[in-house]
């Protein structure tokens, strides 16, 4: 059998109402050459008979005895691909028709240094009748933007080149957050990245439960990224500041006091380093705080 131009990777993990339709999503693509591996972790609900539902022969299920996580379970598809180009969806995203096709033709007239595609998206929330259309365009080596905030916000728009992901060997699976930030950075280190400027992924944005659990990983995955990239961080004030404040803003929100103590000279330094941006950095610590002070209570480190 040939080898499939894309390799599509779900990861799931016991929501196989929302499984179904994404992988509809994939079949029904009109670029017809992939192979879907969709990698079951550890789920607990009846996926394995939503799976079995489906006849198409480019679908391969791969069970996870035990659970491994999101990235984890990317990374088994990640390392059992055949594909050139690697592209991704979660279980609760959905992609239009045309995702691949779009994709496929930018390949094949972008340059050789091209390792990633994405494309805008839009996100629906709960009890939202319409959707919020993002654009998300990177272009070219974009390494230094990404350090300092990172331009791509939709794992299920992007497309990756398979031995670029061989080559970095995947998603840092100690991350508890920030992962896809992680990958960017590394993808970037040897690729330049580009985009097609048509809305072509949805995603379902639910109301999260246990909030202060979800903050604590992403302050401790917030740090882990601050120590990973050090030698470039603290080369320049403005990278410093920007990853020194969003450490600040989750201590902030957790109430860790050690922690914000250390990291609140470098937020207020964004006032020489980083105007104006500055002031939409303050914006979203106070409008984060106003939302989220009262339902957060101390979290203890690990």
């Amino acid at each position: 059998m040939d080898k499939p131009f894309f390799t599509v990777v779900i990861p799931t993990h016991s929501r196989s109402n929302l499984l179904k339709h994404a992988v509809v999503s994939v079949l029904d693509q009109t670029f017809e050459n992939f192979e879907l591996i969709i990698v079951d972790d550890h789920s607990t609900d009846n996926t394995f008979s939503v799976v079995s539902s489906f006849s198409d022969p480019r679908i391969q299920y791969v069970i996870n005895h035990r659970k491994k996580g999101a990235c984890g379970a990317r990374n088994v598809g990640i390392f059992s691909a055949r594909g050139k180009w690697v592209a991704f969806l979660d279980d609760d995203d959905f992609w239009l028709p045309d995702k691949l096709k779009c994709q496929y033709d930018l390949i094949q007239s972008a340059k050789q240094t091209v390792g990633l595609i994405c494309t805008d998206y839009a996100i629906f929330k709960e009890n939202q009748k319409r959707p919020k259309i993002y654009k998300n365009r990177p272009s070219g080596w974009v390494r230094d933007k990404l350090l300092y905030g990172g331009c791509i916000g939709c794992l299920s728009s992007t497309c990756i080149r398979f031995d670029i992901l061989r080559a970095i060997e995947g998603f840092d699976e100690l991350f508890p957050s920030k992962q896809d930030q992680d990958l960017w950075l590394r993808v970037a280190e040897l690729a330049s990245f580009t985009h097609v400027p048509k809305t072509l992924v949805y995603m379902y944005q639910e109301k999260r439960s246990r909030i202060g659990q979800n903050l604590k990983s992403k302050l401790e995955g917030s740090v882990m990224l601050r120590k990973k990239y050090a030698t470039l961080i603290d080369q320049n004030l403005r990278l410093r500041h920007r990853h020194e404040s969003n450490i600040f803003i989750y201590a902030v929100l957790l109430k860790k006091k050690n922690i914000v103590l250390k990291t609140l000279p470098w937020f207020l330094l964004g006032i020489i380093v980083d105007f104006p941006r500055y002031i939409f950095t303050l914006r979203d610590t106070f409008l984060n705080i106003y939302r989220r002070w009262g339902e957060i209570r101390p979290i203890k480190w690990k």
